[in-house]
């Protein structure tokens, strides 16, 4: 019953705003949901009653009602689109059937998954690459004089710095953008753990909530 129900928010939130995008509706309900339990526990799998993985409880638990009024959302365009699926290796035929556009994928800035903007971040760090700085670029869609400052929880056997860490935007529909880089610390985790973290802007009346997955090669 979980799409149906999402399905249903996500009907809401567009009457609401008409003009936002599918990206911008996601990103709303994935940086408003609750990371805790409705007793405000740490979430449970239900699978085995162990504390659930980021993978098992995605963003958390919906909250239609801050949905409705994120603060800040991550957009994302055709452009976005075209370097990722260039990216992956699609042919430019491949790549225009899906956006109905002119594509030229040997013209086009490629970008990897992790430098798509979305409302998460997953990164994979080892020995060899051991850092990874991705850039997201959010859009004030709360009150026109807003400030925003960074809290992160840092993943285990990982650092995570910003640049900027404070987002200070003057207009409505302000867009800005900032670095995130996640670094390797000691000492060295097991090859194919999962370690998490979050990515909090914190404003008078907004928390807009990010979660992390660092996975270690």
């Amino acid at each position: 019953m979980a799409a149906p129900h999402v399905a249903g928010i996500m009907a809401l939130i567009k009457k609401k705003h008409p003009t936002w995008s599918p990206a911008a509706i996601q990103s709303a309900i994935i940086t408003t949901a609750k990371d805790m339990d409705l007793d405000g526990k740490p979430m449970v799998d239900n699978k085995n009653g162990k504390p659930a993985s980021i993978f098992a409880k995605g963003a958390g638990l919906v909250n239609p009602s801050g949905a409705m009024d994120p603060g800040l959302v991550y957009d994302r365009n055709i452009s976005d689109y075209k370097g990722y699926m260039c990216g992956l290796g699609y042919s430019s035929s491949n790549v225009e059937l899906i956006i109905r556009k002119h594509v030229n994928c040997t013209k086009v800035k490629k970008i990897k998954a992790s430098q798509l903007n979305y409302a998460s971040i997953m990164v994979t760090l080892s020995n060899i690459s051991p850092n990874e700085t991705v850039q997201r670029t959010v859009t004030n869609v709360g009150d026109a004089n807003s400030e925003y400052n960074a809290r992160v929880v840092h993943p285990v056997g990982a650092n995570i710095t910003l640049s900027p860490d404070k987002l200070q935007f003057s207009k409505h529909n302000q867009p800005m953008s900032f670095n995130i880089t996640i670094s390797m610390v000691a000492p060295a985790q097991v090859p194919g753990k999962i370690s998490e973290g979050k990515l909090e802007w914190l404003s008078k009346k907004h928390v807009v909530r990010s979660p992390i997955a660092v996975i270690f090669g």
